[in-house]
């Protein structure tokens, strides 16, 4: 059974996954914000882009995280699959006429990034889990359980007569 402290920590990692994502749009926010005047941006429009950022980068950590995770090769299925999920949202949601070609470039780069780095924090959580399982298997408290074990398994045949088990 999964303790309340196991559940606490997997809501803090989805917290901080999503807290990167708000992050991203920030930043997002403010490289626009620095262009505004260049480009005749309004502040609506860096809203929107900024929201845009959001969604499909708390969409893009996400499938990122269970696509690194994953022990199975997802990557051969999931990756084209992704790619045109997002291309497909994009242009149903936002549109595709010139005025709304900045928001679809900002979920494509957004759900881009967000992926690679959802995917590469996925395989470290997976490399943590191996790495944890591999030191479980080699603990020197279950070495002496398992050589205490084959002692009394051995001490017993000997005394039946039975000889060493191979």
């Amino acid at each position: 059974m999964i303790g309340i402290s196991t559940m606490l920590a997997a809501l803090a990692k989805a917290g901080s996954l999503f807290l990167l994502a708000i992050v991203f749009a920030v930043l997002i926010y403010s490289v626009l914000k620095l262009f505004q005047t260049k480009f005749e941006l309004t502040e609506k429009e860096i809203r929107i882009c900024a929201a845009i950022a959001v969604v499909f980068g708390s969409l893009a950590l996400a499938a990122g995280v269970l696509l690194g995770a994953s022990r199975e090769s997802a990557a051969d299925a999931l990756i084209p699959a992704l790619i045109t999920f997002i291309g497909g949202i994009a242009v149903y949601l936002i549109g595709t006429t010139a005025a709304n070609v900045l928001r679809i470039g900002v979920s494509v780069v957004c759900f881009s990034f967000l992926l690679i780095v959802g995917t590469t924090l996925g395989y470290y959580e997976r490399y943590e889990s191996d790495l944890q399982a591999l030191e479980d298997q080699y603990d020197l408290r279950i070495l002496k359980w398992k050589a205490d074990v084959e002692y009394r398994i051995n001490t017993y045949r000997k005394n039946k007569g039975l000889g060493p088990a191979f």
